[in-house]
């Protein structure tokens, strides 16, 4: 049964830490989740520094060093690391999270804790392709890292699904340029995959050779290549190796195989392959090793139970509350931030505002008005319609005084009172709006046999709303308001 998460992952930077997938003396590795923009999120494995030793320089030093130096390996037959965070006084290694399993459950597993010759060929060869790549590891100037895993064993290879060995956890190693450098005497590894030259501090790519080809002998024959009850008896065995034929245990182990592996394990370095990639050549051609497929198949075979259980936390992970990058007013870059269930469902657009409505143009989409800064908005929008209301106002006016330029236009019956019954043919025409007013007016012909006299400029104290003169009033008139006021449509 798979771990239960917590209702509320930790967060890191833009990662959620979930639950522990291993332990060990140094780290735990959790599985996790990264966060990016536009929706970005992948399922990572992140090793997390214990509390205590994240408070010793030495190994805060060690855990740096590590992620230095494995992000340098770039081969599909090594796990890459992705990035380093360090939050809260801790530190933590964020690396590919690889489905599959470690490859010292895979003999456990086993009845006889054999691995079929085809199988275990064919995990050595990528075992020995991603020491050569450390191996072969180069400095951003181009200069060789000449690094040495030091701490190879079934427990730092796992097998996935896809077939694929890789090799993991460079906390160990030697390179050139690592800050963390070991005290003379000290022993760095498992005495059980140990060769006779790295206890006394002789450390080259020939030693993880050495360590490789010891795992090799132990996924044939099922057992363990030194066996002892204390480290003193380990010691002993390896300054005084057995050399022990993988045949005289599994006689279905081919010569040319048995060959390979015996020559990996020679206590002379000088006798051993020159390079990692040299046996993995060696190895090939001793032995057809099986296909990607084929160990895929026995992966999921041997190990079911525990990679449904992986899936399943996998997928309890992937289907937690949705996170957020959240950004930071301060500048720094930006962190994860929860986010409910609900809100992940993208939210209907809420309607614009009249200010924003005005303040876009013909044809322009319109955003919601945000909250912060709403009533500046408002007023804005208010003085622009009152802007709009004037401009109409004064454009209204400007077309009337156009038409009148352009002709005649149609007049009331007279200026003076409709009780006289006498019509002066000097008074001035006042415009009205009304037609049936101007059919049945006697002074329209006079209109028509008379230019228009010049229009008279609107006084300033006049009124918007009142007619304008047109031409110099008669003697005695009184001039009057159209017989219906004008009227401007705002809507």
């Amino acid at each position: 049964m798979s771990p239960p998460l917590p209702t509320k992952p930790r967060v890191i930077g833009r990662y959620a830490l979930h639950a522990e997938l291993a332990c060990g003396g140094m780290a735990t590795v959790h599985i996790g989740r990264m966060f990016g923009p536009a929706g970005f999120q992948r399922t990572v494995a992140i090793k997390r520094l214990l509390p205590h030793l994240a408070r010793e320089p030495e190994f805060v030093a060690r855990f740096l060093d590590e992620a230095r130096i494995a992000a340098r390996i770039m081969h599909p037959n090594v796990v890459p690391t992705l990035d380093v965070v360090a939050a809260d006084g801790e530190i933590f290694l964020v690396m590919e999270y690889v489905q599959g399993e470690s490859l010292s459950r895979l003999m456990r597993t086993g009845a006889s804790r054999r691995l079929p010759v085809d199988v275990a060929c064919a995990i050595a060869e990528c075992m020995l392709a991603g020491l050569h790549a450390a191996h072969e590891a180069r400095d951003e100037r181009g200069n060789p890292l000449d690094i040495v895993h030091r701490d190879i064993s079934p427990q730092n290879v796992i097998v996935g699904t896809d077939g694929v060995a890789r090799v993991f956890d460079f906390g160990i190693a030697k390179a050139i340029g690592r800050s963390q450098i070991t005290t003379d005497g000290a022993i760095r590894g498992k005495f059980g995959y140990m060769a006779p030259e790295q206890l006394g501090g002789d450390v080259t790519r020939a030693t993880d050779i050495y360590a490789a080809s010891i795992v090799l002998w132990e996924c044939l024959t099922g057992e363990r290549y030194f066996r002892g009850d204390s480290d003193a008896a380990l010691i002993a065995q390896i300054l005084m190796p057995p050399r022990t034929s993988t045949r005289s245990i599994a006689p279905e182990v081919p010569e040319a195989v048995d060959a390979v592996v015996l020559r990996g394990l020679s206590p002379d370095p000088a006798e051993r392959f020159a390079d990692a990639r040299e046996m993995a050549l060696a190895l090939s051609n001793a032995c057809r090793s099986a296909s990607a497929i084929r160990v895929a198949t026995f992966v999921e075979g041997m190990a079911a139970e525990s990679l449904a259980e992986r899936a399943d936390l996998v997928a309890l992970v992937e289907s937690t509350p949705a996170l957020e990058l959240a950004p930071r007013a301060d500048g720094q870059p930006s962190s994860l931030r929860l986010r409910a269930a609900a809100d992940a469902r993208q939210p209907s657009a809420p309607r614009p505002s009249l200010a924003t409505a005005v303040a876009a143009p013909a044809g322009a989409e319109v955003l919601a008005v945000p909250k912060r800064g709403k009533g500046r908005l408002v007023g804005l929008g208010v003085l622009m319609v009152s802007g709009a209301i004037a401009l109409a106002a004064f454009g209204r006016q400007v077309g009337l005084a156009e038409e009148r330029d352009a002709g005649p236009v149609p007049v009331a019956s007279a200026a003076r009172p409709s009780s006289s019954s006498e019509h002066d043919e000097t008074a001035p025409p006042v415009v009205s709006s009304d037609p049936a007013a101007t059919a049945s007016s006697p002074a329209s012909a006079v209109s028509a046999r008379k230019p228009p006299p010049a229009p008279a400029r609107l006084p300033a104290s006049s009124s918007p709303h009142a007619a304008p003169a047109r031409g110099p009033l008669a003697k005695g008139t009184t001039p009057t308001a159209p017989t219906k006021p004008l009227k401007m449509d705002l809507e």
